[in-house]
Order: C-alpha cells, then structure tokens, then sequence
C-alpha cells in the first residue's frame, strides 16, 4: 500500500490493517510490515529526481560497485542492482522467506544500515535460519555497515518493539545477473 493510501486510513482502519498483518503473522505463512520506498520504481518512472536516494541506486550500478561486489562474492556475472529504502517503526517486522526471486535474477541481497545509535534491544536484527527453524546468525543494524547475502537463503528481519526510540532505516535491494 502506497503511502497516499496508508496517510488516508483512519485510525480505526490503520488499526484493524496492523491487526490483520499481525494475525497472518501469527501462522506460518510469509508476512511482513515496513515502510518502503522503491528507489529503482520511482527512477525508472522519473519520480522525485531530486532525491539523493537515486543517486544510492546509480552507485550501486556504477561498474567500480559491481566490480568489488563481483570480487567479493565470487559472482563474476552480476550485471545489476536495484534498491528500496526501508524504515521498519515500531511493532514491524519482515517474516521468515528466501527471497528466491531466480527469474529476476536475484543473486545477492543487500542492507546498508543507517541508523545510529542502535541498541540490541531494539530489535531489528537480520536473522538467519537453519532448517531445523533455528536461528544459525544473526546482525544488529549498525550504522554504515553494508550486509551481504547469497539468495535463496531463510532469513528475516525481527520485530522492532514498541519501546525502540527510533525507527530502523537502511537501503536494501539486491545483485542481479538478469
């Protein structure tokens, strides 16, 4: 749902969305709630050209980016990245999946971090699991620090609670060799 949208609903209508997320989440079937704005989306329909968040998408695409990620993966035929800016408030999450995306060519996945000061009982850790549902890892949002991960792989971010002075802001998006 669009921001638009979202600012729209009255209180009542936002509550009983949140409720019913939370309750879909509360089964094992993929669910999540965060903001986001999709960087690659708005470049390509020419939307907020002003935003320094379309200067992040051109970084990632410039060939010295790709060159280092190709090396650091081992990936010699990533091609491409996009990217979405993400800010997970209080009481969002991102439920368990595998961002097994073969058609779009998703091979790496990637946060840049952006929130300082972030504390472990904030939440908001990228979390991996093994197959067993247990959890094998996990990353605290530190501020500056870029993340990288093969995909498919099970991972998810963890609730931010309700007492977390801030939101968790990061870039996010994926190496493509499609």
């Amino acid at each position: 749902m669009d921001a638009a949208r979202l600012r729209s609903l009255s209180p009542q209508e936002g509550q009983a969305l949140s409720q019913s997320i939370h309750a879909r989440a509360a089964v094992p079937e993929y669910q999540y709630l965060y903001q986001c704005y999709p960087i690659l989306d708005a470049y390509l329909a020419g939307q907020n050209p002003e935003l320094y968040l379309h200067r992040w998408l051109e970084f990632v695409n410039s060939e010295p980016m790709l060159t280092l990620v190709r090396q650091v993966t081992g990936l010699p035929d990533l091609r491409k990245a996009d990217a979405q800016a993400t800010l997970f408030a209080r009481q969002q999450f991102l439920g368990l999946h595998t961002d097994g995306f073969k058609e779009e060519g998703w091979r790496v996945a990637y946060v840049l971090n952006l929130t300082p000061d972030w504390h472990e009982n904030f939440g908001g850790y990228l979390l991996f699991y093994d197959e067993d549902g247990d959890i094998a890892g996990g990353l605290m949002p530190r501020y500056n620090c870029l993340n990288l991960l093969a995909v498919p792989q099970r991972h998810a971010v963890s609730y931010v609670p309700p007492f977390a002075p801030n939101a968790r802001f990061a870039l996010t998006g994926w190496f493509r060799d499609a």
